[in-house]
């Protein structure tokens, strides 16, 4: 794994790995307060971080730095039961990272974002084994419960809410990466957001995300008109996917704020959806039923890793010639300018 920094002095026992006591230039990486972006001091007992300016204590607790005073329910319980992505290739060659390319996020990052990069994942989950051995990574996310599982996983871990400002300096960071976060933002927060992914990058910085947009696509489609307050439940509020926008919607976001989108490839367009997908569908009576039925039935061996290359193949080789509004979610690249 790829640490981010050896100087003994700047990690405790229960401090997390990679954090600098008080670093704060754009070269190295220090926490700075999210309040008024005063450099954090490690306390002597290495407990916690503290602000010179405002006074603030920011424990740490199981590895985690915990900018939160409280825990969000929703995310603390939803996705308690993730587990990381654990693929990890035995080199880069394409002989043994060929894998890699039937996970769209993994892929993308892995094309764009240089080994050894400084890299910042907001809602990282349960993390990727593979950016662990990769990059040199921060984990963001709001649930705690999550961050604890990927502390040994990640050089550190911030306990944040993603509509705050990540307590990171200004052009500290190579890369802000995050897979199914965007479509929680509500549409008036996105670009606070991207003010501060814009902030902590470098010049040139990539950001790559993967994200539910709201769509056309002729299947979901077909269950809005079937039952609205359905969809509505199922993929809205039970969610919290409350930032659905459309495609050209999100994109113009990102020119808006900064950034040049280098690549946006809109996936799921398409019948064949992933079969997680067919777990929401299955939730309609009728003929969506029967089709969830079919679709769950390739959910396991010796079916699954054919299905998964047919959805795969179509997103590649189908989807193109598709109109983007038919997209499930989309692969957005970007460039801080």
């Amino acid at each position: 794994m790829v640490k981010l920094h050896s100087s003994e002095a700047a990690v405790t026992k229960e401090a997390p790995r990679g954090a600098l006591d008080g670093g704060s230039g754009p070269g190295d990486l220090g926490f700075v307060c999210p309040r008024d972006q005063e450099p954090l001091k490690l306390a002597g007992d290495g407990a916690d971080y503290t602000c010179g300016r405002c006074g603030k204590l920011y424990p740490i607790q199981q590895g985690v730095v915990r900018f939160l005073d409280e825990s969000d329910s929703f995310y603390e319980s939803h996705y308690a039961d993730w587990t990381p992505i654990k693929v990890v290739p035995r080199s880069e060659r394409w002989h043994h990272a060929w894998r890699l390319w039937f996970i769209p996020y993994v892929w993308s990052v892995r094309k764009h974002v240089d080994v050894g990069s400084r890299v910042v994942e907001v809602g990282c989950g349960s993390g990727v084994a593979y950016f662990g051995e990769r990059y040199q990574m921060v984990g963001v996310d709001i649930a705690f419960s999550s961050l604890t599982k990927v502390v040994d996983l990640y050089g550190c871990c911030l306990q944040v809410d993603l509509r705050d400002s990540i307590p990171l300096p200004s052009e500290s960071v190579d890369a802000v990466v995050n897979s199914f976060v965007w479509e929680h933002i509500r549409p008036e927060d996105k670009p606070t957001l991207l003010g501060d992914w814009h902030r902590i990058l470098r010049p040139k910085g990539k950001l790559v995300l993967v994200y539910d947009v709201e769509t056309e696509n002729p299947l979901i489609r077909r269950l809005k008109r079937k039952d609205a307050a359905l969809y509505e439940r199922l993929y809205i509020e039970d969610e919290h996917h409350y930032g659905y926008q459309r495609p050209e919607e999100n994109q113009a976001l990102f020119e808006a704020n900064g950034f040049r989108v280098l690549e946006n490839h809109g996936l799921g367009k398409t019948w064949i959806q992933s079969p997680r997908e067919y777990v929401r569908i299955g939730r309609w009576p009728g003929w969506p039923q029967r089709l969830a039925r079919v679709g769950l039935a390739f959910s396991n061996p010796p079916w699954l890793y054919p299905y998964t290359a047919l959805v795969r193949g179509v997103d590649e080789f189908v989807g193109p010639l598709l109109p983007m509004s038919w997209s499930r979610f989309v692969v957005s690249v970007c460039e801080r300018i």
